[in-house]
């Protein structure tokens, strides 16, 4: 009985070990995740292609759609979240326009393009007390 529950205790162990380190086991994971990362980047700059396109024949519904494909799988890229702000704005969203930007500002794009959208973005919502956007320098 007491090996039983020795075990129990030490599979349970070895599996929250697993599941909170990342599963940096050596020989495991490493590979995976790098090829993750690649095939994440290839459907991301695939998604903004299509993104540009459609938002360059004013299919905005499908511009966004794409653009929110590579935001997805390249969540941390402030490029594509700007591209995404863009296709929004181009919608008339600017609620989700104002946020996207800010996650890219957040992200670290500060481009002169980005700041003047997001900040026309937060004055097409009478959020003029939004305008303070922080030291860009």
């Amino acid at each position: 009985m007491k090996a039983h529950k020795f075990g129990f205790a030490a599979l349970s162990g070895a599996l929250l070990l697993a599941s909170t380190s990342g599963c940096a086991l050596p020989g495991f994971g490493s590979a995976k995740s790098a090829s993750n990362i690649e095939a994440g980047a290839k459907a991301a700059a695939k998604a903004a292609k299509s993104a540009e396109k459609y938002q360059a024949k004013g299919d905005y519904a499908r511009a966004i759609e794409f653009a929110e494909a590579a935001v997805a799988a390249m969540p941390n890229a402030a490029d594509y979240r700007a591209q995404l702000g863009h296709a929004y704005v181009s919608a008339g969203r600017f609620a989700s326009a104002d946020q996207a930007f800010d996650d890219a500002m957040t992200l670290g794009d500060t481009s002169a393009r980005t700041v003047i959208i997001l900040s026309l973005t937060r004055i097409a919502q009478g959020k003029q007390d939004k305008l303070d956007l922080g030291n860009l320098s």
